[in-house]
Order: structure tokens, then sequence, then C-alpha cells
């Protein structure tokens, strides 16, 4: 008996100090987390569209950005700077060379402005594996995913996880790129690479880093819900999720099984900004918001300034040029019919020749206002290297497509096709079931066996045939001419372009 008590106090004692240990071994303090995501290349302010006054006031870009992030590292003693990815695709920067890589001057300022780590967005691969390898280069912060390998088993990035010392705290930084990535990428894009579900090696990482670090975030480009899900499925080692991909503007951080998640927007209009206390190996207290990037009173670095309008003046220099005029302002729609998205599908209708012109809604990238049409709004409105393409559908096969696109217009999924040369009305039950009716090409009935030349590009027809036809088309046939060049070419004929909606898809109660 006695023996036994001498073991049990022996064992309590022994507890005891290592519970004292851990915590004498625990970092604890307070940092402030900044963070940014899907700025897609905007490096210049721009107007505040949602505001009503006139003129509008201007937000945005590297140089308020930067100017806030200075004066927050001033006002407090540690700040950690992030990014979850898409720095890429968006403004005509990312055609522009830098040390070799297109786009590189986006990094470059990204080294201006001090950031401590990124994580890859899907739009970092646009200018192809290589262009994003020279990238990677320039970069003097870590970039990190972990749940993306190329074909020798390697990360893709340089690791999946980095860890961070700020003001005597440990801080693990796993990245995590969406499980749709090859859903949005051509074929060339994704060669050779291997993707999986990020929790499942987030949760690893996690568990191998945990006691050498006093906080583990997650820079994540996998979107609102991707970043919810995961936080259902992680085991408690993870404290926050630092978000991007969805273009989510959380004003104050959600919390999901005791997880933060924070998210800041889009087009570098906000920086985001978390305010927390860490000891205990987790988060004791946060307070989180959005900070508007306004440019009215800041005070820009002279010298990042200077390269800013370097960048600038050669985009206005190179694609300033006028090449028509535009009479009524261009409106994205990624849920119906589109006047921009009519002007574009009968581009490609008509630049090809074909009986139905089709582009993905979601591939439009920017609304424009009524005046001059320059080489830079196109564009700006066309950047992915996208190229046509045409191929042949019979009757039965087009509607099982208007079918599919009807579809994905009652689910809310990811944006529909707009359509040239082809006309239909839909309606749907409660069970999401589609009925077409009034189907035509050319003003004329469907016919069923007659086959008909479709026009679209390859990101559409290649790498997502099945996702927008309802199945693989085949007999494909590569036009080598860029979405943009052949836009450029019809703008130019045309002199004068007035879009509208007319009725091609319609929804019927």
């Amino acid at each position: 008996m006695r023996r036994s008590l001498s073991v049990l106090i022996l064992m309590i004692l022994l507890t005891v100090f290592l519970n004292c240990e851990t915590a004498r071994t625990s970092g604890s303090g307070n940092i402030t987390i900044l963070h940014t995501n899907d700025m897609h290349g905007n490096f210049l302010p721009q107007p505040a569209s949602w505001m009503k006054t006139d003129p509008k006031p201007m937000i945005g870009g590297f140089a308020a950005l930067e100017h806030f992030v200075s004066q927050i590292r001033e006002e407090m003693p540690s700040v950690l700077l992030l990014d979850a990815g898409d720095i890429m695709t968006g403004n005509l920067i990312c055609n522009i060379e830098y040390e070799g890589a297109k786009g590189g001057a986006l990094l470059h300022f990204m080294n201006e402005v001090g950031y401590d780590a990124m994580a890859l967005g899907n739009h970092e691969f646009d200018n192809s594996q290589e262009n994003l390898k020279r990238l990677m280069e320039i970069a003097d912060f870590p970039i990190v995913t972990s749940n993306l390998w190329d074909d020798s088993g390697d990360y893709f990035t340089e690791t999946g996880y980095v860890i961070l010392k700020k003001a005597g705290l440990r801080i693990g930084v796993i990245g995590a790129i969406t499980k749709g990535l090859f859903g949005v990428l051509n074929y060339d894009r994704r060669a050779g690479l291997k993707i999986a579900p990020a929790a499942e090696y987030v949760e690893k990482i996690a568990a191998e880093i945990d006691e050498k670090t006093d906080l583990i975030l997650v820079l994540s480009h996998c979107g609102i819900e991707e970043d919810v899900e995961m936080a259902k499925q992680l085991s408690g080692r993870v404290d926050l999720i630092v978000g991007g991909h969805s273009h989510t503007r959380l004003k104050t951080p959600e919390v999901v099984d005791g997880i933060l998640i924070v998210q800041a927007g889009s087009k570098a209009t906000n920086l985001g900004r978390l305010d927390i206390t860490v000891a205990g190996d987790t988060i004791q207290t946060y307070q989180g918001k959005l900070i508007n990037l306004w440019t009215e009173g800041i005070t820009p670095n002279p010298e990042l300034a200077k390269e800013i309008e370097f960048y600038k003046k050669s985009i206005d220099d190179t694609y300033g040029e006028k090449i028509g005029d535009l009479k009524s302002d261009w409106i994205r729609n990624g849920h119906g019919e589109a006047n921009i998205g009519n002007f574009l599908a009968d581009c490609l209708r008509d630049y090809c020749g074909a009986d139905v012109g089709l582009i993905n809604s979601g591939g439009i990238r920017k609304n424009m206002v009524a005046g001059p049409i320059t080489l830079r709004d196109i564009n700006e409105i066309l950047p992915f290297e996208n190229y046509l393409v045409t191929l042949e559908m019979n009757g039965d096969q087009l509607i099982a497509m208007m079918t599919a696109n009807a579809k994905r217009q009652v689910a809310d999924r990811g944006g529909i096709l707009q359509v040239s040369g082809i006309t239909y009305q839909w309606q749907s039950s409660k069970d999401e079931n589609v009925l077409l009716q009034g189907v035509t090409v050319n003003g004329q009935p469907v016919e069923r066996g007659k086959k008909y030349k479709i026009a679209t590009i390859d990101f559409v027809a290649i790498a997502n045939g099945t996702r927008y036809f309802g199945f693989m088309p085949e007999n494909i046939a590569q036009k080598g001419v860029l979405i943009a060049d052949a836009v450029t070419e019809i703008v130019r004929n045309k002199g004068v372009i007035h879009s509208v909606v007319e009725g091609r898809i319609q929804k019927l109660k």
C-alpha cells in the first residue's frame, strides 16, 4: 500500500513538473496579423464603384497598402503580413516581364512592402508552371502549399509550411489550395500536378509541428466554403485560417469549431487586421476588422511610388490605343444573359464562321462603362491566354449542353455559358430538374440529327468539356488565335459597339 502511494505521489509530481515545463517553454504574447488575398494584379488605385459620390474616391493599390502596413508596424510591436494567393491576372502588369517572369513586378512590390509568407492561388498558374516557378524565385518570403505536388512527389512550392518567429512566438504557417484547382486550369497549366483535399495534409503537418509552435494558422486559397469544411475536420491544433479564393469580405472573423477564419475581399482594396493574444498554445483574445485602403491623405513611399508610375506608364504606352466606342455600359452576369456576354459570344461565332458561339461567364473579368474602348479594356476584360477552338455537335448534344447550362443557372454554380446563335427557354421544378423549350439555332428549331459548328475557347471545350457541356466533345479544332486578339480585331472593324440583353436565355415561371 505504501509503495502504491509512493508511486502515485511520484506520478503526480512528474505530471506537475511536465506541465510546468510546458508552461515555461510555451510562448505567449501579442501579435498583429495583417492579410490580403486575391489582389489580381491591382497595383494601382481604382474608383470606389459602390460609392454614390461623384467623383468617386480612390481606393487600393500597392502605394496605399504599403502606407497602411508601415503605419501599423510603427504602432504595433509585432506584425505578421500574409497573402492568401491570386496576386496574378486582372491587370496588364501580369503580362510584363520582370526578372524573366511575367507579373514579376508584383512579387517585387510584395518584397518592398515586406510580406512574411504567401499561399499559391490558382491564377498564379495562368502564365504557365514555368512562369510561376520564376515568380517564386523573385519572392523574398516563403510560398507554401501543403496539398499540391509535382510529378516527382515533391511539394510544388519549396515547402508545405514554414515556422516564423515574431515577438518570441513560434508561428506555424501551413499553405493550402482549393481542391477544385484542376477545374479552373487548362491542361498545360496542370500537367504533372497532383492535388488532394487540404484538411488531411494540414492536420498531418499540424500534428508534426504542434510541439514546435505556439500558434498554427492555415494560409488558405480554398474559399470560404472549403475553409469552413476544413475547420470542422481539424482536430484542434490549428488556431486560425487566413483565407482567399472566394473574394469574401469578412468584416469580423468567423469562428467554426473554435477556429478563427478571416478573409479580406479582393483587388487590394482592403487590408485585413487581426490582433490576437497568444498563451498556452492557443488564442486567448482576438479582435479583427477590415481596413479600407483609401488613397486620400496617404504619404506614399517615394521609391515604391516611382516604380508603380513606371509600370503604369508602360501599360498606358502599350495598351492605351483607342480601338472603338462603347454606347452602353457592359455589365457582366454569371447567373443569366449579359450584354457583354452576348457581344463576346457573337465575336467568337462571327470570327470562326460558326452556327453557335459560347464563352464562359467566369472568363469575362470586368465591367466597362460606356465610352472609348482601348486595347487595355479588351485585355483586362479577357486577360487569360485562352485560344479559339471549333467543334461539331448534333442537335441532341446542343440540347444536352443547354440543359446543363440551365442546371448551372438553377444551382448558381460558377457562372453559365453566354451564347450566340442559339436561344432557349427553360423552367425548373423544386428538385432542380430542368425542362427546355423553344430551342432554336439561327432562328430555326434545332434539328436533333443535324450537325452544328460551335465556336468557343480551349478552356471551355478542352479543359472543362464535361463541366460545361454535360459530355466531353470530340474533333476539336484549335484556331491558334487568342480570344482577346479576335475581339480586338472585331471592335476595330465595327468601330461603334452597342450591346443589349435580347432574350437569348429566358427563364419561364
